[in-house]
């Protein structure tokens, strides 16, 4: 099960819950203003009558890019909470936490390795030509084609 996640309220495009893991959660904070920016632009996308953005490739990278946006302006705001302000945080077992997205040196960032700083740097794989059943795969980790940013599993 997912530390977190949205839904919107099916019929009413003005409500939306966000369901967070009873258990201790593995994310930090700002689990919660990154789960409120997909459910901003899923609801506004709702509003305007348009469809849900595919979580594949690079749909779901802006997807989860603006997720970002709005945690690392909660870390921003919220220094004393959580630091370095320009990370997406993983809680470690042992108390504190890891940066896991460094969005400052995005290939600083433990999460596959890196992530790309551009488009077609070294640390960006091009799915484009994978059918969808690779991006679905449970075998393969391609990370639903590359949703986290085009990252190289």
């Amino acid at each position: 099960m997912p530390q977190g996640y949205f839904q919107a309220t099916v019929g009413d495009a003005d409500k939306v819950s966000i369901f967070v893991s009873d258990g201790r959660p593995q994310y930090g904070l700002d689990l919660y203003p990154h789960e409120f920016g997909h459910a901003l632009l899923h609801q506004a996308r709702r509003a305007a009558g348009l469809n849900d953005l595919i979580y594949y490739r690079e749909s779901a990278s802006i997807d989860e890019g603006f997720g970002d946006l709005f945690a690392i302006a909660f870390n921003q705001q919220h220094q004393a909470l959580q630091s370095p302000w320009y990370c997406v945080s993983t809680r470690l077992a042992a108390g504190g936490f890891q940066c896991n997205e460094n969005t400052q040196l995005p290939f600083l960032s433990p999460l596959h390795s890196g992530q790309p700083e551009y488009y077609h740097d070294s640390h960006y794989a091009d799915y484009i030509d994978a059918p969808n059943s690779t991006c679905d795969s449970k075998v393969i980790d391609t990370d639903n084609c590359a949703s986290l940013i085009g990252t190289r599993p």
